[in-house]
């Protein structure tokens, strides 16, 4: 007895760090994978599908494939400890260990009953978690309108309601397992009173000694630890395997990009943007964002795009950086479509400012250097006095290196928006986007981003997006945008004395 459970310690001890070490490897390089499709997936996948599910599955589901693999090394181990004993008991008694099997057909028949409902109780359980990390996104994220709203209470039994329903799911599923290791449990004793019996009547009779007797039972009780072991193993595997399939079906997305070594280099863009008979819509979308758009800007120009919300302002801009491709039509930069030019160049040398500005949790200093590593002090210092940043960050206690709360939380939108333009003056692009970077501002921060976006714009074809005629009148070229088609196109003062819809945006706006 002493020498079997020394061995059996033994061999766990060193199991259980090869199982480790294994399991670690594989949630490790799954993460990595996950991360990795994620960051190539196409912007669209993001607006199709939930945030905090996929936080939720690269959290939660990951660890559960983890522990599915870790279950399936157990499983292993238990079987392999199983038939070993096996093998003892029927070199010692080959009817006693045969009469003990006796209840592996009901076994099998149980397993069956019993799998498919612990499954589907699985899986409630893991769908009711993602909507824990939904739920309390949602209040972070709306913390100011739930305080503003004085809906504490009303938050409050919302979350109660989820929780109460975790609860529930959680109890089916052990009500599921508890019954089914209360049968199976039964059925193996029942099985090792008859092993008992018959046993001890074969001592009775002279045909077994009792030592061998006491041997055989030894064994008995390892592999009936290992077939209960086994079998609640193969119950959790299969729960766990649901979510591994929520990561996988991440990682398996597929990315319809070609091979970037085969795009064309761009590696110095002039900035020429042709829209050559354009029509785009959204997936699910019945009716097209953009219908037919056609315009021809020249490198260096500044060209405005106004229109009302909807009209199909900020979809141009999605082109451009080829967030999405045209369904229709090209979207050419210095006479290259841009679904054929390398990502990279693109992205390097055509920026955006958005209205609502991303500011990550860092310092503001490695805000404004975002995704470069080799870009000096002395290059990020320029870019914030260019973009008025210093006005506001020589008053902090640390200056640049002064840590943004959470999405900038603990700054103004004037403040975070002069970022974004440090940001992309220090990228020097070649095409900058600007979409409706001002629309959200008070006058005074309005006066000093405007400033600083005058900076901007020198020497690079720049497109303002706004409804803001203010923001549109000195361009070179205005656009006007209505119902996702080009309804006029021209200077400030040409399209005020055509009498149409820029003219009727500028009386309502200026005059009024």
């Amino acid at each position: 007895y002493v020498l079997v459970s020394t061995s059996r310690e033994i061999v766990e001890y060193f199991f259980d760090i090869f199982s480790g070490q294994t399991t670690g490897n594989f949630v490790r390089d799954l993460r990595k994978d996950f991360y990795t499709k994620l960051i190539n997936i196409p912007y669209k996948y993001f607006i199709g599908n939930d945030k905090s599910e996929i936080i939720s599955k690269f959290v939660n589901d990951s660890e559960r494939s983890r522990e599915a693999v870790e279950q399936i090394f157990h499983a292993s181990y238990h079987g392999i400890t199983m038939v070993l004993f096996i093998l003892i008991m029927f070199t010692k008694h080959f009817i006693l260990t045969l009469s003990f099997f006796l209840i592996v057909p009901g076994m099998l028949v149980i397993i069956k009953i019993f799998a498919r409902r612990i499954i589907f109780t699985g899986k409630k359980i893991q769908e009711q978690l993602a909507i824990f990390v939904m739920t309390l996104r949602d209040f972070l994220g709306g913390i100011r309108v739930i305080k503003a709203f004085g809906a504490e209470q009303f938050e409050s039994n919302k979350f109660k309601r989820d929780n109460d329903e975790y609860f529930n799911r959680h109890m089916d599923n052990v009500k599921v397992r508890a019954g089914f290791e209360f049968i199976e449990g039964w059925l193996m004793f029942l099985s090792i009173a008859a092993v008992g019996f018959y046993g001890g009547y074969e001592v009775i009779q002279g045909r077994l000694t009792p030592g061998a007797f006491a041997f055989f039972f030894l064994a008995l009780g390892e592999v009936h630890e290992n077939i209960s072991d086994f079998i609640e193993i193969i119950g959790k595997v299969q729960t766990y395997l649901y979510a591994a399939d929520r990561v996988f079906s991440v990682i398996d997305e597929k990315v319809d990009i070609s091979n970037e070594n085969e795009k064309v280099r761009l590696p110095h863009i002039k900035g020429g943007v042709v829209f050559s008979d354009v029509y785009f819509r959204y997936d699910g979308a019945d009716e097209y964002a953009l219908k037919g758009v056609n315009f021809n800007i020249k490198a260096g120009e500044v060209v405005a795009i106004v229109g009302k919300s909807g009209s199909g302002k900020s979809t141009i801009a999605n082109l451009l950086l080829n967030l999405y491709d045209a369904t229709e039509g090209k979207v050419s930069i210095d006479g290259k479509d841009v679904e054929d030019v390398c990502i990279k160049d693109l992205r390097n040398q055509v920026s955006i400012v958005p209205q609502e500005t991303f500011l990550f949790y860092d310092t503001i200093a490695n805000n404004i250097s975002y995704g470069r590593d080799d870009i000096a002090e002395s290059d990020v210092e320029l870019a914030a006095e260019k973009a008025y940043v210093m006005e506001f960050a020589s008053r902090l206690p640390e200056s640049l290196q002064t840590v943004v709360g959470e999405d900038g939380s603990n700054l103004s939108g004037g403040q975070r928006q002069r970022i974004a333009i440090a940001r992309v003056l220090l990228r020097d692009p070649r095409l900058l986007i600007l979409d409706e970077a001002t629309s959200a501002l008070d006058v005074q921060s309005e006066k000093l981003v405007i400033e600083a976006i005058d900076d901007a714009m020198k020497g690079r074809t720049t497109f303002i997006i706004t409804h803001k005629i203010a923001m549109a009148m000195n361009a070179d070229k205005i656009i006007v945008m209505d119902e996702g088609s080009v309804r006029e196109m021209g200077t400030h003062n040409e399209l005020v004395d055509l009498g149409g819809i820029y003219s009727n945006f500028y009386k309502q706006q200026i005059q009024e």
